[in-house]
């Protein structure tokens, strides 16, 4: 406004003004801000903002203020359709048993496991995974129950896990770490069904629990005279597939309970947005009970890959790690920023990554320096993902091409990311707020 003369000096970064200088019952707004802070860009969406609310309070002056919509419509086109366009067509009839059938039925002989030096093709598992199934149904376990998992990583979790899901039922891992009243705690409130361990439970780890447990150490579940062939049970996609506990830090812990479409959905999302179809060979460095460990087992196997489990020596000691890596040609890493950067410092020979051509961190921030290292190494895509426990594994995603320029990214396949405020409303773009997540891979909710 010609009427206003700056004196080069401010002590606020932002100041508006409305005002009606020559009394012309006619309001003008004008904007003082330090261009060092704020672009034009910037000032002119505030600007629209607000004569979006001034339109809203002068129709409806009894309106409340929290009824206020700051969101002009077109940002409001924006964040709900333009930014949220994810929805991808796939097999939503599908279960995941089904999913794991197809690739036996595709590459029977394919190696779908390496553990200790030992492996197991896709038949074998399938094989042993129905028998275990069946010994399940033995004992009562019937779909919708929940079986606890106590056991340290192996190619007897993978057939645990895929036994569950057979009959229908959902699978709980606990770390065999935990103290005795996590555990005790958890297996009380989830109404566990039946404990599969490879671990001898006289050993005074869980007590006071009149669980059914069962041994999968013993070769009576693998007798020829139990069925190899594949069970006909009928599951839905809404169907419990696995429990999550979360940490307990605001309380007692809470079962996440995730369903079966959430998985189906996950593989999707990397086979589309992380070509992981250009992936044959999958790292397994995560704990069970972690969810880390979903990714890199059924993204794999569910595809008709091979995985590559680390034991707990292999897990923590980085140069063994690395050893894994060059042995098998691993194509696909899955960890936290904090790993990464242990593993790289440990590389003896320039050409240990050469194989990997997908890293994907999570579960910390993503620094420039990590990208900067990683490149040091690898020619390999870098992804940054982002998931809460609420949400099977992961639900966004960003290729990172320059370290200067770090986000979470984009969301997964048919899932919404929106920031709202407190009173649950979108907040504008570029303003601060709350991450809310909604799509196929929301769990049900927390197990009772």
């Amino acid at each position: 406004n010609s009427d206003w003369t700056f004196n080069d000096t401010m002590s606020d970064d932002l100041d508006i003004h409305i005002f009606d200088f020559n009394d012309t019952n006619s309001l003008n707004i004008s904007y003082d801000y330090k261009t060092n802070m704020y672009d034009e860009n910037y000032i002119n969406s505030m600007h629209k903002r607000i004569l979006h609310i001034i339109s809203q309070v002068t129709s409806t002056p009894n309106m409340l203020i929290s009824q206020i919509d700051i969101v002009t419509p077109y940002e409001k086109k924006q964040i709900l359709f333009d930014f949220n366009n994810t929805k991808t067509q796939y097999p939503k009839d599908k279960t995941v048993a089904e999913l794991f059938e197809e690739q036996v039925r595709l590459s029977p002989s394919k190696n779908a496991v390496f553990f200790e030096g030992n492996y197991m093709t896709y038949k074998e598992l399938n094989e042993k995974a129905n028998q275990l199934a069946n010994t399940l149904l033995k004992n009562n376990v019937k779909s919708g129950n929940v079986v606890s998992l106590f056991m340290e990583k192996s190619i007897e979790s993978i057939i645990a896990i895929l036994a569950t899901l057979k009959i229908g039922a959902a699978f709980l891992p606990l770390d065999v770490e935990y103290p005795k009243e996590r555990i005790d705690y958890i297996l009380s409130n989830s109404e566990t069904k039946l404990i599969l361990t490879t671990k001898n439970f006289e050993n005074g780890i869980i007590t006071n629990i009149p669980k059914l447990c069962v041994d999968l150490s013993n070769k009576k579940i693998y007798n020829n005279s139990v069925s190899k062939a594949n069970l006909n049970i009928i599951g839905l996609p809404e169907d419990l597939a696995y429990i999550m506990y979360t940490s307990g830090s605001t309380g007692n812990p809470k079962g996440v309970a995730l369903r079966r479409l959430g998985i189906i959905n996950m593989i999707l999302s990397y086979k589309n947005i992380l070509h992981t179809d250009d992936c044959n060979v999958f790292l397994s460095m995560s704990a069970v009970s972690f969810d880390m460990f979903i990714v890199e087992n059924f993204v794999s196997l569910f595809t008709g890959k091979t995985v590559v489990l680390c034991n707990d020596e292999e897990q923590k000691i980085p140069v063994y790690t690395n050893n894994l890596i060059k042995k098998y040609d691993v194509n696909f890493i899955l960890t936290t920023p904090t790993r990464i950067n242990l593993l790289l410092s440990s590389i003896s020979d320039i050409s240990n990554w050469k194989s990997v051509k997908v890293v994907q961190v999570g579960g910390e921030v993503f620094t420039s320096e990590l990208y900067n290292h990683l490149r040091q190494y690898s020619n390999a895509h870098i992804y940054n993902g982002y998931g809460p426990s609420e949400f099977t594994a992961c639900c966004c995603n960003k290729e990172i091409i320059d370290g200067s320029n770090v986000s979470i990214g984009t969301p997964f396949c048919n899932t919404k990311i929106y920031i709202l405020d407190d009173n649950h409303c979108l907040c504008p773009i570029d303003v601060p707020g709350e991450i809310c997540v909604v799509g196929d891979g929301i769990a049900k909710g927390y197990l009772n």
